[in-house]
């Protein structure tokens, strides 16, 4: 159950990890990034061998099958801002 809200969130929001979590009572953000990770990992392996629909996730309740239509790369959702890189000038110690 929480998996399919999980895939729910993706749809909506992207990489909006704050947002997954408000959907999902149940879990952190950081508990919804690692389950990202390890997600689209196991979509990216099973793409590798050919199979482009369907992944297996354990969960609380057992595996959770999903058959997905995201792709491996979910762009941000329109709503984030995206990090700007910067760079840091270090004083030289004298």
């Amino acid at each position: 159950e929480e998996h399919n809200m999980f895939l729910d969130g993706l749809k909506v929001h992207g990489k909006g990890w704050k947002q997954i979590a408000q959907m999902i009572k149940t879990r952190t953000v950081v508990q919804i990034r690692t389950h990202a990770q390890k997600y689209f990992q196991k979509l990216s392996k099973a793409q590798q061998n050919g199979n482009h629909t369907e992944v297996t996730m354990d969960t609380r309740s057992g595996p959770a099958t999903s058959t997905s239509t995201l792709p491996i790369a979910v762009q941000p959702a329109p709503h984030q801002k995206k990090k700007k890189k910067t760079t840091s000038k270090r004083k030289a110690a004298a």
